[in-house]
């Protein structure tokens, strides 16, 4: 099946939204264009999520083609970690560094 992946308010495509088969490890995430592509079953269904936005289940009834319109999520995030590493010459770190 393929499909395009869209913001249900401004139309425009929700890029890197997850893509998964129901019941399954099979997914993928949509590209550039909110576009996907999965090999699946023609009578399962497939849960589309991406933060910031309402998680969705489509069945796929057959169909080729599938767009799927996401709804802006009234949640927000309450909490972010950041995680950052930063490159030091040996000369000015102060602990001793694998070789």
């Amino acid at each position: 099946v393929t499909g395009k992946v869209k913001d249900a308010t401004n139309q425009s495509p929700v890029v890197g939204a997850s893509v998964k088969v129901a019941g399954t490890n099979q997914g993928t995430t949509t590209d550039a264009n909110g576009d996907f592509s999965l090999s699946t079953p023609g009578s399962g269904q497939l849960i589309i999520s991406n933060v910031g936005y309402e998680t969705v289940t489509v069945s796929i009834n057959n169909q080729s083609s599938i767009e799927i319109l996401l709804k802006t999520s009234s949640t927000g995030l309450e909490e972010v970690i950041l995680v950052g590493t930063r490159s030091l010459p040996r000369s000015s770190a102060s602990t001793a560094l694998p070789g």
